[in-house]
């Protein structure tokens, strides 16, 4: 298991606030894989964001997008350091707020 230092602690804190300042606008957003996951169990999103899609970590939740075929955009640098997120956004925010114009 990886050890992290405070700085590591700090970074990573900061940049997950960061990522959440991003997309605060927005309400019913569920960042992380667990959430995101879950939300594909419970319901249909409306599309789900990931880092990458040949992160092994990522695997299940991306077998699972793929069998309920729900929408998937890889963002990776709008997420970070979130693996996946699910957002419920009307399609035209969404496309805005991707394309750095603004909602």
């Amino acid at each position: 298991m990886a050890q992290w230092t405070d700085n590591d602690r700090s970074s990573h804190q900061r940049r997950s606030r960061e990522a959440i300042d991003r997309i605060a606008e927005f309400n019913r957003i569920n960042p992380g894989n667990a959430e995101a996951t879950r939300a594909i169990l419970r319901r249909m999103p409306q599309i789900v964001f990931l880092s990458s899609v040949e992160d092994a970590e990522l695997a299940a939740l991306l077998y699972l997008i793929r069998e309920k075929n729900v929408p998937l955009q890889v963002v990776s640098e709008k997420i970070q350091p979130y693996r996946a997120s699910r957002w419920v956004l009307k399609p035209p925010m969404l496309y805005d707020h991707l394309h750095g114009q603004e909602p």
